[in-house]
Parts: C-alpha cells; sequence; structure tokens
C-alpha cells in the first residue's frame, strides 16, 4: 500500500482547487474542514512509529555495509525516460540493479 501526499493533495474531491498555491488552506479554520488524511505529510505526528529512527540507522548501516563490497549498476535494457518527480511519486516501478564486485 502507498499513499503519496503529492496524489492526495492535487485531489479535486478533497480541495476546490488543488492546483493552485494557497499556503492558507492550512489555516486551523480551513483545515478542520478536511477529511482525516486530506494532508499526509512525511509520516510524521504522534502516530508515527516508534521504531522508526532505529529502522532509518539500520538501513543506512546495511547499506554502507554493502556497497563497501558491491556497486550498484542498472540492469540492462531497464532504462527509463521519464522525469525522476513523476516516476518516483506517480508511476513507480521497480529499479533493477546489478551488483558488481569492487
Amino acid at each position: 500500500m502507498l499513499l503519496s501526499p503529492y496524489v492526495a493533495h492535487h485531489n479535486p474531491r478533497i480541495f476546490a482547487d488543488p492546483g493552485r498555491f494557497d499556503p492558507d488552506r492550512w489555516l486551523p479554520e480551513r483545515a478542520a474542514a478536511l477529511p482525516r488524511w486530506g494532508f499526509a505529510g512525511f509520516a510524521n505526528g504522534p502516530r508515527q512509529c516508534l521504531g522508526a529512527d532505529y529502522a532509518r540507522a539500520e538501513a543506512v548501516i546495511a547499506l554502507a555495509t554493502l556497497l563497501v563490497r558491491w556497486r550498484p549498476t542498472a540492469a540492462p535494457g531497464r532504462a527509463d525516460d521519464r522525469p525522476a518527480r513523476l516516476t518516483t511519486v506517480l508511476r513507480p516501478h521497480r529499479l533493477r540493479l546489478r551488483m558488481l564486485r569492487r
């Protein structure tokens, strides 16, 4: 399951004019009328996972350990010419890598 803040914040069922820059939409009186998940800001808040900091630290250590011995390269035939913003937010797909020994 994936929750995209970009897609949620540009949903016309939630916001009257989703494409318009309107920082006042987050004023307390206007934000109170939004649905519970009308704002999805980076998974922060009082119900964030207790192990989030530990998981991030563990991921950094694991990645550093792998990259000392291996060099990732894109697998042949997996080029994606979409802009990175659209690739990662609107239509994610698998990034196939080949690991080469250093």
